[in-house]
């Protein structure tokens, strides 16, 4: 007889007296084997209700199907930390005294996490019963169920009359009598990936007036085709004379909807939107010209770039002063010794301004405002790049100006991911799907981006590291430095403290040996 699988899952509910986080121990369902990982968000029960937890460890357990209750299903696919992050949350939460799941929150994709919701809906019984012969509250709800189909309590509050107490009372004298039945209903997520529908000329120049003579008893289907040919054709001639299509990676800079990569004929798309601005089309047109064969009409998503519009150009890097390349050698033969001996097999003991890190990893910058920190921050940024690493920048968020993310953007275009607090829940969505997929590999960012997921992070770089507004104050409670110091120790990341007026505390521990000590005289 085959072992069950058992999970623990952290859960998103308050933890128990005594306890500092909410874990609980579930069976994975045969269908759910081999997808149910650690670092995964699921969906289980608890009590009358669904609610969403990770996954902490897996094991092999027998005789558990009686004992324990089942996984109910993943929550989202992509909603996977890694054992770097989940070590990383553990750490955080039993440092600063949080419960886990807060912090585990963090590592999640913005705006994914959901609640369940309960509902009511009337039984056969309660359809058929005559609402006069009910009191005047239950006779409210029975009526506005049956109106409107199943109903959250949520809903129902905003819609009817009563406390919150008076109408689950209510609820139950109704579901005693069999009129009404509970249920649950998941909430939507905050936020989804953006999808927005293009459409891609398929006729060749060459049968483009054939085309359009065809179409001269259809006007608006013939104004498509001739301003998508002329958009096309304009297209081209910027291309050329700019010798390369977007950004280093691939990705546009142009602001509009040709911003999508071609499809197999070289054609690049275009978005429907800017078509009906143009042409006073609607989709009837364009779905007739497809069946024509003329265009071609997709479904992509669209990422939110909060840099759209900026058309940063790139820049060159400049030579190096004799202080920047004496504090950059010892950086570079750092990152180098990284490469050499790779990612930690086993997690490394915590790194923080007590303990003692392993000095050549772990650099305090001291240097004098306009002494040229920020170009070697660039220059190891561009190494670790070559490396094939992933690189974080922490920021203190007054100092995350536009003027800072255009010149680590024209460093680096295409590669950079921006997370701090003025982007919208969507552009923060997209920013850590990016990194998370690796299409970004530099992150910078406000003192949250310390939870940005990052598979191959290889370097560090916290700005300004004696900021105060490092500490979030507020639940849940952390240190952005310290936990960045502890993400370095469990990646075997270099990591560079910057600062031209260096906390106590870190000054300390690199003039004690426990960061290596590298100075810039301007």
């Amino acid at each position: 007889m085959s072992a069950d699988q058992v999970v623990e899952i952290a859960l998103r509910t308050p933890a128990r007296r005594g306890q500092s986080s909410a874990l609980f121990s579930y069976r994975v369902p045969p269908r759910l084997r081999g997808l149910v990982l650690p670092g995964q968000l699921v969906w289980v029960p608890l009590r009358r209700r669904q609610v969403q937890g990770v996954v902490l460890t897996l094991c092999e357990q027998h005789n558990a199907a009686g004992t324990l209750r089942d996984v109910t299903d993943l929550a989202d696919p992509e909603a996977v930390i890694p054992p770097d992050g989940l070590r990383l949350a553990q750490w955080t939460a039993g440092t600063y005294h949080v419960p886990l799941y807060e912090i585990l929150v963090l590592l999640l994709p913005p705006g994914v996490s959901q609640e369940s919701e309960v509902t009511w809906r009337a039984t056969s019984a309660g359809v058929a019963v005559a609402l006069g012969t009910l009191p005047e509250r239950e006779r409210a709800i029975l009526y506005y169920v049956r109106t409107h189909g199943e109903t959250s309590e949520r809903e129902l509050r905003r819609n009817l009359r009563g406390s919150n107490s008076d109408l689950r009372e209510a609820y139950a004298l109704l579901s005693e009598r069999g009129l009404l039945m509970r249920g649950t209903v998941q909430r939507a997520p905050h936020v989804r990936p953006r999808m927005e529908r293009l459409a891609c000329l398929s006729v060749s120049t060459a049968d483009l007036p054939t085309a359009l003579a065809d179409l001269e008893r259809a006007p608006k289907q013939q104004a498509v085709l001739r301003w998508l040919a002329d958009h096309v054709s304009e297209r081209e001639e910027r291309e050329s004379e700019n010798g390369a299509r977007g950004t280093g990676d691939g990705e546009a800079v142009s602001a509009t909807a040709l911003s999508q990569p071609p499809v197999a004929d070289h054609q690049p798309s275009v978005a429907v939107r800017e078509i009906y601005a143009a042409t006073g089309a609607n989709l009837a047109v364009l779905r007739s010209l497809e069946q024509k064969g003329w265009l071609s009409l997709e479904t992509r998503e669209v990422r939110r770039d909060p840099l759209a519009g900026d058309g940063v150009s790139p820049d060159t890097p400049p030579q190096l002063t004799s202080d920047q390349r004496r504090v950059w050698e010892v950086i570079a033969n750092a990152l180098d010794e990284r490469a050499r001996v790779g990612h930690p097999d086993v997690a490394a003991q915590a790194v923080s301004l007590t303990a003692q890190p392993a000095p050549r990893r772990t650099f305090l910058l001291h240097g004098v405002t306009g002494s040229g920190k920020t170009e070697v921050y660039l220059r190891a940024i561009g190494r670790a790049l070559r490396l094939g690493w992933q690189t974080l920048v922490l920021v203190p968020e007054i100092a995350l100006t536009t003027q800072l993310i255009r010149r680590f953007a024209a460093r680096f275009p295409g590669q950079l991911a921006v997370l701090h607090s003025g982007l919208s829940l969507g552009e923060r969505y997209d920013e850590w799907r990016r990194l998370r997929r690796g299409e970004a590999r530099l992150a910078i960012g406000s003192r949250s981006a310390v939870f940005a997921p990052l598979p191959r992070l290889g370097l560090i770089i916290i700005d300004e590291e004696h900021e105060p507004t490092f500490k979030h104050d507020s639940s849940p409670r952390y240190h952005a430095r310290d936990v960045a110091l502890h993400q370095g120790a469990l990646t075997g990341s270099v990591v560079i403290l910057g600062s031209a007026t260096p906390g106590v505390e870190s000054y300390y521990a690199a003039r004690t040996g426990r960061f290596t000590l590298l100075e810039m005289t301007g």
